[in-house]
């Protein structure tokens, strides 16, 4: 059985995970017609953080039944999956540092999902590609500090919860 605070921490993450779901599909986040795979960059982050298997591949399936306008199984939502469940073993063999090791996979990632995906996207825009490579790669990095506070320093992270619900109780 898992503790309280696990339950809270895997609520915490899953709720982020539905609105950087919900968000993927926003132009807000449109750079230059240049979106970033939020999900994606986030489960490569969390590679880092979440040691459990089975609960990296419960984020996982939830991020891919929640990204997407198609139902069903389709070649991308294959490989959606199959990248961070990849990602998740190859930490191990990444001897950087986990910020440079966030990086590395988040490119890697997004190179892989294009080459996997459309492959020609790559050869007729490329910029297009790394620069959505870049915004992914930091947009990680971001995600990564976020995971790494809510998982390893839970009293830090309840009173950075607590200090921002007061911030917005007094504004609003």
């Amino acid at each position: 059985m898992r503790s309280g605070a696990s339950i809270i921490r895997f609520g915490i993450v899953l709720f982020v995970l539905i609105v950087i779901s919900f968000l993927q599909g926003m132009p807000q986040f449109s750079w230059f017609d240049i979106r970033p795979n939020l999900p994606l960059a986030f489960l490569i982050a969390a590679v880092f953080v979440t040691h459990d298997f089975l609960l990296y591949l419960g984020f996982v399936l939830i991020a891919a039944a929640l990204v997407g306008p198609t139902s069903g199984i389709s070649i991308e939502k294959m490989v959606f999956i199959a990248i961070p469940l990849v990602a998740f073993f190859f930490r191990e063999r990444i001897s950087l540092r986990p910020t440079s090791s966030v990086l590395v996979l988040t490119c890697m990632a997004t190179l892989l999902f294009y080459l996997a995906v459309d492959a020609e996207f790559i050869i007729f825009d490329f910029i297009a590609v790394f620069f959505e490579m870049i915004y992914n790669a930091f947009l990680g990095i971001g995600f990564y500090f976020l995971l790494k506070r809510i998982f390893l320093h839970e009293k830090a992270f309840r009173a950075f919860l607590l200090r921002s619900c007061f911030r917005c109780i007094l504004v609003y």
